[in-house]
């Protein structure tokens, strides 16, 4: 439902950013708040691959454009990890990168800063480049702290702990995975939180914990649910 309310909040968004002088609308901003629930409870895809999706969405916020561009960004650079991350198949995780490049105009810059960074790890984590992935996950932890400091937030395409256990858990290094999803799940307990640690945990053999933690999961989280149907089994 929620993928469904973004897309149709996003086409009169798209339509008012006259009114408004090119600044945000009420009814981006309301956008952007759907966007990262829907984010949060596992179903970006489903909106980057929907009708009147983020592929084909305008708008003149650049908090709408950053979101929409790291996240398509962040979803190409996960594809890679299928191809073994090869110069070859990252021409659209380039153009999203290049585009985000364009958002710069000094008022987001740190934020853009983040999620190319974001992105650039993800693609390190295709490639199971560790070290280069360590790099520029400290560097997305530094960006996240200035931002931090200036009453901002690290949000797109994934907030930083996150971030970091998703990719950590890409590359089998599943103590890092799991702390930075404890993290996470300690921070708002957002359901891509919950069930990344609950799949730490499960990497690392300790079952019992793992299954506590799935059962924190809420039951709207269906897609979840399904994308650990196999992986999560004696949960349920």
């Amino acid at each position: 439902m929620l993928a469904v309310t973004v897309a149709a909040i996003w086409v009169s968004a798209a339509g008012g950013w006259q009114a408004a002088g090119g600044d945000c609308t009420d009814l981006s901003l309301k956008a952007l708040d759907v966007m990262e629930r829907v984010v949060a409870r596992g179903d970006a895809a489903a909106v980057i691959g929907g009708k009147r999706s983020l592929r084909d969405a305008v708008d003149r916020c650049p908090q709408i454009n950053l979101a929409r561009l790291s996240l398509l960004g962040f979803h190409e650079a996960r594809r890679l990890a299928a191809f073994g991350g090869v110069i070859e198949r990252q021409r659209p995780t380039q153009q999203a990168l290049e585009e985000l490049g364009k958002l710069r105009d000094g008022r987001i810059d740190l934020e853009i800063e983040y999620a190319e960074t974001a992105i650039r790890a993800a693609v390190a984590a295709a490639q199971d480049e560790r070290d280069e992935l360590d790099l520029l996950l400290t560097h997305a932890r530094d960006l996240t702290e200035r931002l931090a400091a200036r009453s901002r937030r690290a949000v797109w395409p994934r907030p930083f702990n996150v971030l970091a256990g998703e990719l950590w858990l890409e590359v089998d290094r599943f103590e890092e995975a799991r702390a930075a999803f404890e993290r996470a799940v300690a921070a708002d307990a957002g359901p891509t939180a919950i069930v990344g640690l609950a799949r730490s945990l499960a990497r690392l053999g300790r079952r019992e914990e793992s299954c506590r933690t799935f059962a924190r999961l809420p039951e709207d989280a269906v897609s979840l649910r399904y994308e650990t149907r196999q992986e999560l089994a004696e949960c349920r």
